[in-house]
């Protein structure tokens, strides 16, 4: 009776001990952790325009999937790049619809009180705009979660929408970018889309991008009686040894190197006969890239359709993206050899200046000091061929600043201080907290491999309990070994 008492006791000094280390190790995991949760990024973001061309309005489809819940009072924030996007000043709440998992919402100017109450849509306008959607104070969106955000003309949930976001005045990737809080302003997630804008264009003779998409036919009696298939063959101009790319439904069909001339011509066969939406440009010796354009051709059965004198624009570079107004800007680019360049800046109609291609087809322009003020600008260049021009290529963007100059700060008399012996009682209470100011710092760098010390822990805690368990054994046999000696003792006596 005495033994199992005993063996009672040991037990719960051993689950005692037990909770005692992991309560510890609960403890410094929260430590560790600092009880917050972190920022994350969100998933499968996407924006899809209804037009992608240079200053048109379009409609914004915004889709991505959280990955922290965005509590009751959260809120979602949808930013255009600033100065490149212009939100129209009168787009309010009824020009946007959300959908969370297929759910239809109800959105309003303030966000509502209580359950299935209104998410309000606050909208800052202009070209420094935002879209700020704010949940009610009682219901949350849980992690996981799909949302879809239409801007514009789209909306149709509730009311239809009839405002929309005007694109940027010039060729290049933009982005849209994302973020998630909770009520108290706090980042849970957040991502940014990549969308880019572009040029569109019609073929018909020797002509350049034009800024509308216009449906064309071009068939020409190229199959033979013989051979009656359905093929498409595109050719046209553009830097020299530039390598041209043909999309189709954001797939690249193939690629073609231009020759020493920047002619270039390629065929695809079989091509199923429909209406077909083709995108094409190019990247130059330098790796840098044409604006895009965009063709549509019908595309007869059984005949060879040719949509040929095809004219990319040019390329253009800048060696930095900041100058002062004191600084010459040296512009760089490919085009056809021995062709015209025409350079704009985006604040202004009127061309800054011309250039010439060499046989190599480059070209060097230099913008002349005090041109430009001081601001931001988009440095844009055009191909000139036959009295005709190709559209804007991608801009260089570049910021003009003022002049930099040196202040030398004034010239202050620092009157002489009697040192004054120090007062030894700070000291000493340094040096006696020292240590605790070291602990602070190892427990800083501890925070950067918590993982690392938490498993190490475990590792402890696992060894402490086999530890005990081994040695519960032990003396259980113990404890067993002596009961059985004594029985033996009882009997032979």
């Amino acid at each position: 009776m005495r033994n199992e008492e005993t063996r009672k006791k040991q037990v719960n000094k051993m689950r005692s001990y037990t909770n005692n280390i992991v309560g510890f190790l609960i403890t410094v995991l929260l430590i560790l952790s600092g009880g917050s949760i972190k920022a994350a990024n969100l998933k499968q973001i996407s924006d899809t325009l209804s037009d992608s061309g240079i200053s048109e309005s379009a409609n914004h489809t915004v889709t991505f999937t959280l990955t922290n819940e965005i509590p009751a009072s959260g809120k979602i924030i949808i930013t255009p790049q600033a100065t490149y996007f212009t939100v129209s000043s009168t787009l309010d709440y009824t020009d946007v619809d959300l959908k969370v998992d297929s759910a239809e919402k109800t959105l309003g100017a303030t966000a509502g009180s209580g359950a299935g109450s209104a998410i309000g849509v606050a909208v800052t306008t202009g070209d420094s705009g935002s879209l700020t959607l704010t949940l009610n104070d009682t219901d949350a969106i849980i992690a996981g979660s799909v949302i879809i955000i239409k801007i514009g003309t789209n909306a149709e949930i509730g009311a239809t929408g009839n405002e929309q976001i005007q694109n940027p005045s010039a060729v290049n990737s933009y982005t849209i970018a994302i973020q998630t809080k909770n009520s108290a302003n706090v980042v849970l997630d957040s991502g940014t889309a990549m969308i880019a804008t572009t040029q569109k264009v019609s073929v018909s003779g020797e002509v350049a991008a034009i800024p509308k998409t216009v449906e064309v036919t071009v068939t020409s009696g190229g199959g033979s009686p013989i051979d009656r298939s359905t093929d498409i063959v595109f050719g046209g101009k553009t830097g020299p040894k530039n390598e041209v790319v043909i999309v189709e439904n954001g797939e690249i069909l193939g690629t073609v190197t231009a020759g020493k001339d920047g002619t270039f011509e390629i065929k695809f066969k079989d091509i199923v006969s429909a209406e077909h939406s083709y995108s094409l440009y190019a990247i130059d010796r330098s790796g840098e890239t044409t604006s895009l354009i965009t063709i549509k051709v019908s595309v007869p059965l059984n005949d060879t359709t040719k949509v040929t004198s095809i004219i990319l624009p040019p390329t253009l570079s800048l060696e930095k993206e900041s100058y002062t107004v004191s600084e010459e800007i040296p512009v760089f680019g490919e085009w056809i050899p021995e062709s015209a360049v025409i350079l704009f800046n985006n604040k202004k109609k009127e061309p800054m200046g011309r250039a010439e291609t060499d046989k190599e087809g480059r070209y060097v322009f230099t913008i002349p000091k005090g041109t430009l003020k001081e601001g931001r600008y988009v440095i844009s260049a055009k191909g000139a061929v036959k009295e005709k021009t190709t559209e804007f290529g991608l801009g260089g963007h570049v910021e003009i600043t003022g002049e930099k100059k040196e202040i030398k700060p004034p010239e202050i008399e620092i009157p002489e201080i009697t040192k004054k012996e120090p007062d030894k009682f700070p000291v000493l209470v340094k040096e006696l907290l020292s240590p605790l100011f070291r602990g602070v710092e190892r427990l800083k760098k501890i925070e950067e491999t918590y993982t690392f010390i938490l498993e190490f822990a475990l590792g402890i805690l696992w060894l402490i309990i086999g530890f005990l368990l081994v040695e519960r054994i032990r003396r259980r046999n113990n404890e067993e070994k002596k009961a059985n000696r004594k029985i033996i003792k009882n009997q032979k006596s």
